[in-house]
């Protein structure tokens, strides 16, 4: 009997490791490249295998249970844009491909979020998945240029404690057993390291509760924050360039008091941040999408002088290029 059980397990195994060891070694340039178009869905497919819930489990919990419909509808779309945007990110950084082990586990940790979100919904509606943990992830890699593991899962992870487990469930945040033993290059140690490293940003970033006052919690909340900073400033990234960016264009969900409440503590906190680390394309966005709250007046006004402004560099543009063509 406990042959038949580690049956499918070994299965498994067995195809992520044919799989990686189609990717090549890293530093191996003689093997082929690792095909994206043609591998990635295979390595998807064996992931939610593992991991997407079983029909008699969604059947199930449509029937009123706890879980929910689960957030796997798109996820090989997710998947393949996210990985996609990271490969190019480093490309355009002149930085060498991701490490395969790095990609698995990337994408079995992805896949158990979506498994853990369960469908949960944003006060606007959207799936808290599908928008928020994607929409942060797209801000780090696009945006911010970010393709580091450690980050990334921080980026993935940042409200699972304070939106689904709770306070000292902290060791179900991950699901490395799934994968530890069917990565190549990275040894457990370094796993545990990379999930250590998570939980501890993951912590800073999470609002702290229980003080009774909501101002009090605001400024406890904060002054971890920035001590975190000091400690490691990839915990400001996720939440300024990842968390906050997303919360703002997404600001629309909350009555007109908590839209201006949120905005006035970004522009006041966040976008300060933002200027402070120097990421240029997250503080113009954090600044337009305050004003926009605060004063869109002048945010209209402004985005029209810059319009025009652009016109003029146009026409100078194409007046110097007619007198160039006249001269020659």
């Amino acid at each position: 009997m406990l042959g038949l059980f580690l049956l499918p397990k070994l299965e498994i195994c067995g195809k992520i490791h044919r799989l990686i060891k189609s990717m090549g070694k890293e530093g191996q340039p003689q093997q082929k490249e690792w095909d994206i178009e043609v591998e990635l869905p295979q390595l998807v497919e064996i992931i939610l295998e593992e991991i997407r819930p079983t029909q008699e489990l969604v059947e199930k919990t449509n029937q009123g249970e706890k879980l929910g419909e689960t957030d796997f509808k798109d996820f090989k779309k997710f998947s393949h844009e996210l990985i996609s945007a990271a490969i190019k990110t480093r490309q355009k950084l002149g930085f060498p491909p991701p490490n395969k082990d790095h990609i698995v586990m990337f994408l079995y940790e992805l896949a158990y979020t979506a498994k853990l979100y369960n469908g949960q919904l944003r006060k606007n509606g959207d799936k808290a998945f599908d928008s928020h943990v994607i929409g942060v992830l797209r801000n780090l890699i696009q945006e911010d240029n970010v393709t580091g593991l450690t980050t990334l899962l921080t980026g993935m992870k940042h409200d699972v404690t304070e939106d689904i487990l709770g306070t000292g469930e902290e060791e179900k945040l991950f699901c490395t057993h799934l994968y530890i033993k069917q990565l190549k290059e990275l040894p457990s140690a370094a796993i545990q390291q990379i999930t250590d490293n998570v939980r501890k940003k993951v912590e800073a970033v999470t609002k702290v509760t229980g003080l009774g006052n909501k101002e009090a919690e605001r400024a406890e909340t904060f002054i971890r924050l920035l001590e975190a900073t000091m400690e490691d400033i990839r915990v400001a990234m996720v939440k300024v360039g990842g968390d906050r960016r997303h919360n703002m264009s997404t600001i629309t969900g909350h009555d007109e008091e908590g839209q201006i409440r949120i905005a006035e503590e970004t522009a006041t906190i966040y976008l300060r941040l933002a200027q402070v680390m120097k990421i240029y394309i997250t503080e113009n966005g954090l600044l337009k999408d305050c004003l926009r709250v605060l004063n869109p007046e002048f945010l209209k006004e402004f985005e029209e002088a810059i319009e025009s402004e652009m016109e003029k560099d146009k026409d100078l543009g194409s007046d110097i290029q007619r007198l160039l063509t006249k001269n020659k």
